[in-house]
């Protein structure tokens, strides 16, 4: 079966005419169809990572702090193998009155318990990831930026393309845009 959608090019149009519902060859066409978003995807993750250092404890947990799991989803499979990375899904540990949320990019963008979060993947692995110099940037008044910011993006839907725009959000690049809008890192 033939899909088409606008945009494609032509190489990418004769990709698709090669594509079955074999799931071996799915994701390998896919991932040669949009092997350009996941080069701009994957660049985003590997950097969140970087930018941290420290894991931490669910006691110590803080705003901010950065949330890697291998959540297991459509392009799961697709993220780690372009990605080397055992990640496949990021979000961001947000407090509210006490409890630990995760602020994440799935359909729509939305806060999320901590521990239905870390539910969804049946191994229960995760990691938290602080950024180095966090206790200087999160001020008071970034720390209402930085809220504000992530309001912003609440109920947008998933971007399943990996576009660059503020219509659709995927998991990283939610996360990228907010710590550069607010630290401009």
């Amino acid at each position: 079966t033939l899909k088409w959608n606008k945009g494609h090019s032509e190489a990418s149009l004769q990709l698709l005419k090669f594509q079955t519902f074999d799931q071996k060859n799915y994701l390998y066409t896919n991932l040669k169809i949009m092997r350009p978003f996941f080069y701009k995807m994957t660049l985003i993750f590997i950097g969140l990572v970087l930018l941290c250092c420290n894991e931490k404890e669910n006691d110590q947990l803080k705003t901010g702090d950065i949330i890697f799991q291998d959540f297991e989803f459509g392009n799961s499979k697709a993220i780690k193998l372009i990605s080397h990375s055992k990640y496949s899904h990021v979000g961001m540990i947000v407090k509210l009155d006490g409890k630990n949320y995760v602020y994440e990019a799935v359909q729509p963008v939305q806060i999320t318990p901590l521990e239905d979060w870390i539910g969804r993947n049946t191994s229960k692995k995760y990691e938290v990831k602080r950024l180095k110099n966090s206790d200087q940037l999160f001020t008071e008044e970034k720390l209402k930026a930085f809220k504000a910011e992530m309001n912003k993006h609440i109920d947008k839907n998933y971007d399943g393309r990996f576009e660059w725009s503020d219509d659709k959000m995927y998991c990283s690049e939610v996360i990228w845009k907010i710590y550069k809008r607010v630290f401009n890192i």
